[in-house]
């Protein structure tokens, strides 16, 4: 009753000055006040928005996101890929002496040829860069999330030779301290043959992104499988004050799931394989537009480019 009577009202109100106005204001009175009107306000509110993040560089792959976005407390960013660019400076640090450089590096481009990691990319940047030729014949490889890469290569010699490359403990070496460069080490059975570094760049825009995010009251951590010392590094120069290194994918997920029984809600961003499953278990989630794609389809979110400010705009409108 209280509907039809507002509809009345408008065709009383607007007769005198246009009929047909009147009828138009007394029918869009009951269209936007039936229950099919109302429950398609909100979806269609939420499409229209997720249009708009389109534009700036964000796809909404699941629309409840918009709303828990608007509900977090915390950020917690990966590193690799996330706050740093996924194009990192290689050096070859270290090399066999009974190996030939032209073989170490034909074996790093044949066993990082088929990784999408970011370290593995930018190692198989570098060594076609130095010439390498990643056609060796390889079979049982595999991908060890948080440690590295293992397979078995049939060199120039037809030897098969069992071949792992990765960090420190993944290879079973003593790791060489080098401050906040990342060791990465190439096996040959127990061999080391060479060893490479790598040295990040920050996003250019992760800083500002960061501090903005901060003065907006949300608790910002840094969680990686790097370690300890670059892990640190990074947090210091854009102001994290809780950052962790060595995590597992399996510790992150701990992490955040012991932030959500505290009543956190969560957003994780990330990129890398090992932010899979906390991405997955987060209140929210975004992942890199670079990242892998088992965490893409993962994720609530993905940032279409590689700018990290993206996700200031993207907060506050929320």
């Amino acid at each position: 009753w209280g509907v039809l009577l507002a509809a009345l009202v408008a065709v009383v109100y607007w007769w005198a000055i246009d009929p047909a106005k009147a009828v138009m204001s007394a029918v869009a009175v009951l269209v936007v006040t039936c229950p099919c009107a109302l429950s398609l306000a909100t979806p269609a509110a939420m499409l229209a928005s997720a249009g708009t993040f389109a534009k700036g560089g964000v796809l909404i792959r699941r629309l409840q996101a918009i709303q828990a976005l608007s509900e977090i407390d915390t950020i917690v960013f990966d590193k690799t890929g996330t706050l740093t660019e996924n194009l990192q400076q290689v050096q070859l640090a270290e090399t066999h002496p009974d190996l030939g450089n032209t073989l170490i590096l034909d074996m790093l481009a044949s066993v990082t040829r088929d990784s999408l990691h970011p370290v593995a990319k930018a190692l198989h940047t570098y060594a076609i860069e130095q010439d390498a030729v990643s056609d060796l014949a390889m079979h049982d490889w595999q991908e060890i999330v948080g440690g590295g890469i293992s397979a078995t290569l049939d060199t120039q010699t037809k030897a098969a030779v069992a071949v792992k490359l990765g960090n420190a403990a993944f290879s079973g070496v003593h790791e060489i301290e080098a401050g906040a460069e990342r060791q990465v080490y190439l096996m040959a059975g127990s061999v080391m043959v060479a060893r490479f570094t790598l040295t990040e760049q920050v996003k250019p825009h992760a800083k500002a992104a960061i501090s903005q995010l901060i003065s907006q009251g949300l608790d910002i951590q840094l969680l990686s499988g790097d370690r300890i010392a670059p892990v640190k590094n990074l947090a210091l120069q854009l102001g994290i004050k809780s950052a962790s290194g060595l995590q597992k994918a399996e510790d992150k997920l701990r992490h955040v799931m012991s932030l959500q029984q505290q009543g956190r809600k969560v957003l994780m961003v990330g990129d890398g394989l090992n932010d899979g499953p906390v991405i997955a278990a987060a209140h929210t989630s975004i992942a890199m537009g670079t990242g892998v794609p088992l965490t893409q389809a993962q994720a609530d979110m993905v940032v279409l480019g590689n700018d990290i400010g993206v996700l200031v705009s993207l907060i506050s409108h929320c």
